[in-house]
């Protein structure tokens, strides 16, 4: 894993929108993140013991933010 900080950090966001749980790991062309899905999440519908796929498209858009505020963040540019 590259060093950089938490992806808390590097996300435009606060909970509880933050919806991605961890940064695996990053490069120049690549990052790696997980997503959870768990009775606590936002999102989730106890019904259906899941999370409308439409919240997948933030899922993604998080993790690319969480990508672009990675290479804020290595030129010393606040990343958020």
């Amino acid at each position: 894993m590259t060093n950089c900080p938490p992806l808390h950090q590097l996300l435009p966001h606060e909970a509880p929108m933050i919806l991605v749980d961890e940064l695996i790991d990053v490069g120049e062309k690549h990052i790696h993140c997980r997503v959870v899905i768990r009775p606590d999440c936002l999102y989730f519908d106890p019904k259906t013991q899941s999370v409308p796929g439409y919240v997948g498209i933030e899922f993604m858009a998080q993790t690319v933010a969480g990508w672009s505020g990675y290479h804020a963040w290595k030129k010393g540019v606040n990343p958020i």
